[in-house]
């Protein structure tokens, strides 16, 4: 099954990677997140939940856009990642609007090194402080 789609008639895949930083599970996201990347999204989710159980933040900086299903998959991963426990920060591409995606409560962050300087300084569990 490809999870390519089409974006601004260019095709575009949804990327995800994870890396341990400061005691934080960063989850990378990159490219478009459309209807064939809704499973992709959901299985990085649940990878994530399966193996850090500490602080995590989705670094969606990377984004180029998403759809009406990815925007729902999206706002479903945060929420699932909250209902295991973990505390959960994200980082916005400026290029989103933020009041494009239903982040509920989490803490917003323009980017990466501002996101775990934030965490770091409010002593928040599993970030070393």
């Amino acid at each position: 099954m490809s999870f390519t789609e089409e974006w601004e008639g260019r095709r575009v895949a949804l990327v995800w990677s994870y890396e341990a930083r400061d005691e934080v599970g960063v989850v990378h996201l990159a490219g478009y997140v459309g209807l064939d990347a809704v499973g992709r999204l959901e299985g990085a989710v649940g990878w994530v939940i399966a193996r850090h159980p500490e602080v995590v933040l989705l670094d969606a900086t990377d984004l180029l856009g998403f759809s009406v299903e990815g925007r729902a998959a999206i706002a479903s991963a945060a929420a699932r990642l909250v209902d295991a426990g973990m505390p959960v920060h994200a980082c916005v591409a400026p290029a989103l609007a933020v009041h494009d995606l239903a982040w509920g409560s989490l803490s917003l962050h323009l980017d990466l090194a501002t996101a775990l300087a934030a965490l770091k300084n409010a002593g928040q569990p599993g970030t070393g402080s």
